[in-house]
């Protein structure tokens, strides 16, 4: 069986136009089969911290850090981050 990703998520950690607490997404995720999630803020990372602790609480679930960059040109995701990137 293949990997199902969800790429372009944010939650209430990040976005102020998101209404989904993490720990929903991570359960709602794991209910509706998806096997990654990739958290995708605006212009904004979690702290890697923040980001290991909320791994643990779910290890079945691949949860990657990016985010949603915006530029001159419209917003671009940004995939695998380990740090900040402007546009």
């Amino acid at each position: 069986m293949g990997t199902i990703i969800d790429m372009h998520i944010h939650t209430t950690r990040g976005a102020s136009d998101s209404g989904l607490d993490p720990n929903d997404l991570a359960r709602e995720a794991t209910k509706r089969g998806l096997t990654a999630v990739h958290i995708s803020e605006h212009d904004r990372l979690w702290d890697r911290y923040v980001l290991q602790e909320f791994r643990d609480q779910y290890p079945n679930l691949l949860i990657a850090n990016g985010m949603e960059v915006s530029t001159d040109m419209g917003h671009i995701l940004a995939l695998g981050l380990k740090e900040y990137v402007g546009g």
